[in-house]
């Protein structure tokens, strides 16, 4: 048995953003795993926390929109608040910053080394969000180009 197949860390249940729980071959809940040559688990919870917003406040700390996940209502880096903002260095840094925040707060994403957050304006009020982090088990993961459009469109 190869050890590059092993599972380690993370089991998570299959859900890719946007879509819906599926089934196996035994008809059970589908499953995602990390294993040491593939952390789809790890890369499956960065992506959902990223594009997940929990309860949104205005400045006055007044709520103006409910979280996704009505049962961690605190879960999610929040970006819907820059749907409808022009792409200024000011927008992508508290992109980043949520992302960041998000990122520290999830107990399996190494704080050493840092995580690297790149935001890129691709044009057409796109930006492209790519995130490497290390988990607390010493994997390396990597989520690229989610994209995230905030005007326009």
């Amino acid at each position: 048995m190869s050890t590059t197949a092993a599972p380690i860390g993370n089991v998570e249940i299959a859900l890719d953003y946007g879509g819906d729980f599926s089934l196996d071959e035994q008809g059970n809940i589908a499953l995602v795993i990390d294993t040491y040559d593939n952390p789809a688990a790890t890369q499956q919870r960065i992506t959902l926390m990223v594009m997940t917003n929990p309860t949104l406040y205005d400045d006055n700390g007044t709520p103006i929109a409910r979280a996704d996940d009505l049962f961690n209502p605190t879960y999610g880096a929040g970006l819907r608040l820059a749907v409808g903002q022009g792409i200024t260095p000011d927008l992508i840094s508290g992109i980043r910053a949520r992302i960041m925040a998000s990122l520290a707060a999830d107990a399996g994403i190494a704080s050493v080394p840092a995580p690297t957050v790149t935001v890129t304006d691709e044009g057409n009020a796109i930006l492209l969000v790519s995130i490497s982090c290390d988990t607390v088990t010493g994997q390396s993961v990597t989520v690229n180009n989610l994209p995230l459009q905030v005007y326009g469109g």
